[in-house]
């Protein structure tokens, strides 16, 4: 019996070999597995990084930083919520799960009431949201497809726009609840962004509603690849006759002339499909824009300078005077 348990504890040297030689394979499997994950990202983050009990289950979609109340950033996300957080403390402090059914594209806080918040999603919907409270909104306004931006009127604090997937840019207003006020074929294809801005009247030749030295203006930018700038007042005016025309069941063929006499500029920034655009606050003649190929500057004065230069060019039959 002795013997016996001799030869159970004399393990073989050439089997503890084979042993070390098989975990140690191993831990360089593991090790490059980890590596290889490391090197993608958002590939296995969860065993990279200890996520927060209430983070989004899906991807995050947009964020939006409420410049009044400076602590407080509204992010929407493909698991259809929109959650509220604390910069702060780094903590969640309110989600809203019944807001939409389909997943949150677009995010938009107020202007002036830093507890109003404008979500878009694509339930195809927009939502107007009082976040001092839990409530399912208190206006939804439908789209024609699924949302994917929007932005509160800069010169009318009861308006804001949204853009759809089908190219149709839509002013709304949350005293009117019925309806859209204005309803644009904006872009041939999907509007990806909206945003209202002050631009210099100058940089525009003297185009855009409103008074004064400054002009309201609405840009759209498409995967068209274009990028346009709309008289926000006369894109109102020719869409509130388009709706109209719609709500007939035409075509509004006509409204479709009015919405292109109040493009004030279209821009050709040369980034592939346009995915994002971005005003500068200390300088109205700049946009930003981000698409599928790259990042551009786009300066609205030499813009408008340009396309003014090439119909003057096509007027006189394709031909440049010379002295």
């Amino acid at each position: 019996d002795d013997d016996d348990d001799d030869d159970d504890v004399d393990e073989p040297s050439s089997t503890k070999k084979k042993k070390k030689k098989k975990d140690k394979k191993a831990a360089k499997k593991e090790e490059k597995r980890k590596r290889a994950a490391a090197a993608v990202p958002g590939a296995n983050y969860a065993e990279r990084v200890r996520l927060k009990k209430e983070s989004h289950r899906s991807s995050v979609l947009c964020v939006e930083w409420n410049r009044t109340a400076t602590n407080l950033l509204a992010t929407g996300s493909a698991d259809e919520t929109v959650r509220l957080w604390d910069v702060s403390t780094a903590r969640c402090v309110a989600t809203y799960d019944t807001l939409h059914s389909d997943k949150v594209q677009a995010l938009a806080w107020h202007r002036k009431e830093p507890h109003v918040l404008l979500t878009g999603g694509y339930d195809q919907r927009c939502v107007v949201s009082d976040v001092r409270g839990k409530s399912d909104g208190m206006l939804s306004m439908p789209l024609s497809a699924d949302v994917e931006s929007c932005c509160w009127d800069i010169g009318n604090d009861s308006c804001f726009y949204a853009s759809s997937e089908d190219g149709v840019v839509y002013c709304f207003d949350m005293r009117r609840t019925k309806s859209a006020m204005a309803v644009v074929q904006a872009h041939d294809r999907a509007t990806t962004c909206v945003v209202s801005a002050l631009c210099a009247r100058g940089a525009l030749g003297g185009g855009g509603g409103g008074g004064g030295d400054m002009a309201s203006v609405l840009v759209t930018a498409s995967t068209d690849k274009t990028v346009r700038v709309w008289d926000a007042n006369a894109l109102a005016s020719a869409g509130s006759s388009s709706a109209a025309e719609r709500g007939r069941g035409k075509k509004a063929a006509a409204s479709a002339a009015s919405a292109s006499s109040a493009m004030l500029l279209r821009v050709t920034p040369k980034v592939g499909a346009v995915l994002s655009v971005g005003t500068c606050s200390d300088d109205g003649r700049l946009l930003v824009v981000g698409g599928s190929k790259g990042v551009s500057v786009v300066d609205l004065t030499a813009a408008h300078a340009e396309a003014k230069a090439a119909v003057s060019q096509a007027d006189n039959g394709g031909s440049s005077s010379s002295d």
